[in-house]
């Protein structure tokens, strides 16, 4: 018997699944505020909404920030929230609401919990009746155990907190149960045991902000963030380092693959000619990947990186300069036609009023022929290329240099869908002799018809294609925006 099967043969495979597209636009707020922890996984945390930032640092200078971050409409990427330790800060352990003192565990001659392993036994609380006094038992018990000898136990605010002396760790975030049957347990009891649901925040020697600025990004994985910005808590002078904070960070984020977004408001900003403020060094330095921007009020930079992150550059024509953008929640600052000048000059932004209008003036990041709109949409650019080639390669049977053309390509459309790149611009002479040469083709013109132009190298050397090594060239015009509009009106009546 003829099966279908023998004239019709489809065979079925389960695919590798290709790497999902990182999220992009996120932002970091560096902060030195205690609600979250200073060291360890917990010194980066990801917030969805302000609701989420006010319940963990309650109202202050980081929930300020959040909400000018998450008034922006379309609503931005999700905030980074990380912790510069400053200075040295210690180890913490915050129980939950514990159990009375009267009766039950706290009140038992015989108490133990374990804590990194080790047992803190015997503890006496017959005679505690006060929180106070089952946090001294429980201190001198545990300075007992190895490692745990300057530690101090407090009750305050109805709450037991053990603090290390030093940014050691607690395993688990919490204590735990002994397996003898012949104690009394208290770690529940304390509000840090098993079922408890304690605060733990690991410490941190001093570090420099740079420094924190890097463990944090390690910590984000694939979300990482693109925007870099400073709570009002965070100082302006480095303790560590040695210098000020946004400065030393604007060197940082040069060769970090992030933006810096930095305030100042000094007089000295204003000043004609000014060669020494942070923007004017900053000018001077040719920081490509800090912005600047001019303030005596309000957080235009956070509502500048959260405007920035709306975008969705996977979408259409969803490119935009942050030239003349409104900025919610964010107090516009006066200034005087000359100021602005002079702020132009060194490529500082502003956000003032104009025309009773209050917008974002300037855009810019710190080196010339730099605007923020294009250093955010390259660093998109890059993070898709790499995230199209490593799913390429992830879901073919053997990648090559045909399909590695072709990713390229792919991307480079979304990247002229979006409005970044723009067709039929013409090349400067310097990069028209580099297509000439690398590609071959004498007769290019110097116009990108297709706003791209996508070339591997088709002979590639012995040592590449032993190693498996292929290398490629992407040239491509980025797309026009206007700023400022000069015009003759000529009337004849």
């Amino acid at each position: 018997m003829v099966e279908i099967s023998d004239l019709i043969s489809i065979t079925t495979r389960v695919a590798v699944g290709g790497a999902p597209l990182r999220p992009f636009g996120r932002g970091l707020l560096l902060t030195t505020g205690d609600g979250i922890a200073a060291g360890g996984s917990g010194k980066a945390r990801l917030f969805a909404d302000v609701d989420e930032v006010r319940a963990a640092f309650g109202p202050g200078d980081v929930t300020d920030a959040a909400t000018v971050w998450f008034s922006a409409d379309p609503p931005p990427q999700g905030l980074w929230v990380g912790r510069w330790a400053n200075v040295d800060v210690d180890t913490t352990l915050e129980g939950s609401d514990p159990a009375g003192f009267e009766s039950g565990p706290l009140d038992a001659a015989n108490g133990s919990f374990t804590i990194n392993g080790e047992t803190v036994a015997s503890i006496d609380l017959s005679s505690a009746d006060t929180g106070a006094a089952v946090a001294t038992a429980v201190q001198t018990a545990l300075r007992g155990a190895t490692g745990f000898s300057q530690a101090a136990v407090a009750f305050a605010d109805g709450r037991f907190t053990i603090t290390l002396d030093g940014p050691g760790e607690i395993d688990g975030g919490r204590l735990g149960n002994t397996a003898d049957t012949g104690d009394t347990d208290i770690a529940d009891s304390l509000g840090m045991g098993p079922n408890a649901t304690p605060t733990y925040h690991q410490g941190s020697d001093a570090e420099t902000a740079a420094s924190a600025v890097g463990e944090i990004v390690a910590l984000t994985g694939s979300g990482a963030p693109v925007a870099v910005m400073l709570a009002d808590d965070v100082p302006i002078t480095d303790p560590v380092a040695s210098g000020d904070t946004r400065t030393l960070l604007s060197d940082y984020v040069e060769t970090a693959e992030l933006v810096g977004l930095f305030r100042d408001g000094a007089a000295q900003t204003l000043a004609t000619g000014d060669t020494t403020s942070l923007g004017a060094l900053a000018y001077a330095a040719s920081k490509g990947e800090s912005a600047f921007v001019y303030s005596t009020a309000g957080l235009p930079d956070v509502g500048l990186g959260a405007i920035m992150s709306a975008q969705n550059l996977d979408n259409p024509q969803s490119i935009i300069t942050a030239h003349g953008k409104a900025l919610p929640g964010v107090t516009p600052t006066v200034i005087t036609s000359a100021e602005l000048d002079e702020l132009e000059r060194k490529r500082m932004s502003v956000y003032t009023s104009v025309g009773g209008q209050s917008a974002m003036l300037g855009g810019y990041t710190s080196r010339d022929g730099y605007w923020l709109d294009a250093v955010w949409f390259l660093m998109w650019f890059r993070n898709r290329m790499r995230n199209a080639i490593w799913a390429a390669q992830r879901r073919s049977r053997r990648f090559n240099r045909a399909m590695l053309t072709y990713e390229l390509a792919q991307v480079a459309e979304a990247a002229v869908r979006n409005g970044g790149l723009q067709p039929n611009r013409r090349v400067n002479s310097a990069l028209q002799s580099d297509i000439i040469a690398s590609t071959g083709n004498t007769s290019f013109d110097g116009v990108l018809s297709a706003g791209y132009l996508v070339w591997v190298d088709p002979s590639p050397p012995a040592a590449d294609l032993e190693n498996r090594v292929a290398r490629f060239k992407l040239w491509c015009t980025g797309s026009d925006a206007v700023h400022k509009v000069f015009g003759d009106l000529v009337f004849q009546n």
